[in-house]
């Protein structure tokens, strides 16, 4: 599985270069540890209402099986609010902080 990162939006539009990891490449508890994290972010999403603004900075998750098929995971956020953990997680992880 890949998995790609990037920062969109805001009031400038501005689109950031994107933080990628390739799970085949890693240890299979870290790999495991990214897929829990992807879980937990698509339960995020789908469980509360994102914040609304039309200038609001969004993060774009890529996630690319291993059959290629992607799927993109949109959250927008609101600057003012700190980051919903499992999207902070999955950051950590694919940044390997």
């Amino acid at each position: 599985m890949i998995v790609r990162i990037r920062e969109a939006g805001g009031f400038a539009g501005a689109s950031g270069p994107a933080d990628t990891l390739d799970t085949s490449t890693l240890p299979p508890a870290k790999a495991a540890r990214v897929k829990d994290r992807i879980a937990a972010l698509r339960r995020h999403l789908a469980s509360g209402s994102p914040p609304i603004g039309a200038d609001l900075p969004e993060y774009q998750i890529d996630v690319v099986d291993e059959q290629g098929k992607t799927e993109r995971l949109v959250l927008p956020h609101d600057p003012s609010e700190p980051l919903p953990e499992p999207l902070k997680a999955l950051i950590e992880e694919v940044r390997g902080t």
